[in-house]
């Protein structure tokens, strides 16, 4: 990951505000699934730093809901979806990952419209909805569109006309 988590997430945060559909999605709060491999080093590391950025944030809420972050490990990806139902995920944060398939993902993130968000840039491309890459020194936004009204975001076009679209 090439930008580093106290940018990520509150970039991320920010992009959730021009989600014209998160508050119905999300009711009370906006519950974000940070999924990693405990076994994958670069993936623990950045599920423990996205931790500790949601609790040192000074961002508590985004468009009036409480924001809170639970990790969901994928030692057992049949579990992901229970780990979705049971923490009630409204988002979901994908790590660097070792040997696994993007689209088992992205097909339950879709089924349960859970917006699915990464510091990988190379996820966005496999069909995850949103990432966060590097364009010169500068964060860029990437935006797969498909992949995002497939998991029930609505974007507005003022957020489109920063990001840069990915062809899916």
């Amino acid at each position: 990951m090439a930008v580093p988590m106290n940018i990520q997430y509150p970039l991320f945060l920010k992009i959730l505000t021009f989600d014209r559909e998160l508050a119905e999605r999300a009711g009370a709060e906006v519950v974000i699934g940070v999924v990693y491999q405990e076994r994958v080093r670069e993936s623990w590391l950045a599920k423990d730093e996205f931790l500790r950025a949601v609790e040192s944030s000074p961002v508590e809420r985004v468009k009036e809901l409480s924001v809170r972050a639970v990790a969901i490990s994928l030692d057992n990806p049949a579990d992901l979806e229970d780990a979705l139902v049971r923490h009630e995920i409204d988002v979901m944060y994908v790590s660097p990952l070792r040997a696994f398939d993007i689209g088992q993902i992205t097909q339950l993130a879709r089924a349960r419209s859970v917006l699915t968000l990464t510091g990988v840039p190379e996820y966005v491309d496999s069909g995850i909805a949103i990432g966060i890459g590097l364009s010169g020194d500068l964060p860029e936004i990437l935006i797969n569109l498909r992949a995002a009204k497939a998991e029930g975001a609505d974007l507005h076009a003022s957020l489109l006309r920063l990001a840069t679209l990915t062809k899916e």
